[in-house]
């Protein structure tokens, strides 16, 4: 399939911070899927699909603005 910067896609992100940190914000379609620790280093899994790449440059943007560090963001293949 080729992708393109409009086309749907499922992400998955991950991120360090502490995770009380984390709090209701908008994400559009993505959730908090996963805790690994506890702790100020937390490693916080989201996932979800996202409309296009402008969604998620804004999901980017949310976790940014919450102090959270960006270890990884990855496509992943249509079900």
């Amino acid at each position: 399939m080729i992708y393109t910067p409009d086309s749907p896609a499922n992400y998955r992100i991950k991120v360090l911070g502490a995770a009380n940190r984390v709090r209701a914000v908008d994400l559009g379609s993505v959730w908090a899927t996963a805790s690994v620790s506890e702790g100020p280093g937390s490693l916080i899994t989201f996932a979800g699909r996202l409309r296009d790449q402008t969604g998620l440059i804004a999901v980017l943007n949310g976790l940014y603005e919450m102090h959270l560090s960006l270890v990884s963001v990855d496509r992943l293949e249509d079900e």
